[in-house]
């Protein structure tokens, strides 16, 4: 395979492992800067291209990819480091924020766990639910990121990164999976 495919087959990994990387270093950051705030939207927005990605290059293949051999694997790693990296950025007190986000995530296993043992329509409604919870605690992260970083121009910020967001979601989305369903 030629240097230029496989970069394009690993392009889901790489865009979850920008993530990642952002989250943890702007974890480890209390300054605040709008370069935080833009680097912190482009990682939210490359949540709208990584599942693309997988199903543009890797699907066909995924015995081969090098990390994660199933979509699901990477990507909500991906975006429980997100919204844990926003929330402790933001928090004066990096103790708390941490403390706050693994609240969050305790309550994330827990549904996860009694949605995974359920069955039918109410495993559909409550993974379904989990989904759009955790997409809603990463848009409050992207607005207390902005808030906190973008000075006096955040809501412009934020608004763009959410309308960048949707304009590449919506071009690249599977109709079909907007509802979680098992298998």
């Amino acid at each position: 395979m030629r240097r230029q495919s496989k970069l394009l087959y690993e392009s889901a990994n790489i865009l979850c492992w920008f993530r990642i990387i952002v989250s943890v270093v702007l974890a480890l950051i209390s300054r605040a800067s709008v370069a935080f705030a833009v680097l912190f939207a482009l990682a939210f927005i490359s949540d709208a291209l990584d599942g693309w990605c997988y199903r543009k290059f890797a699907k066909e293949r995924p015995y081969q990819h090098w990390f994660n051999r199933l979509p699901i694997t990477m990507d909500p790693i991906a975006d429980f480091f997100l919204v844990g990296g926003g929330i402790i950025h933001v928090m004066d007190d990096k103790p708390r924020g941490l403390v706050c986000f693994i609240g969050m995530a305790i309550v994330m296993l827990l549904w996860s766990v009694v949605g995974g043992r359920t069955t039918g329509k109410l495993y559909t409604v409550l993974m379904t639910g989990l989904t759009y919870y955790w997409f809603v605690m990463m848009v409050i992260t992207v607005v207390l990121v902005w808030r906190h970083d973008g000075g006096p121009y955040w809501p412009i910020g934020f608004i763009v990164t959410i309308v960048s967001f949707y304009a590449i979601w919506f071009k690249t989305r599977v109709k079909n999976r907007t509802i979680r369903r098992r298998g």
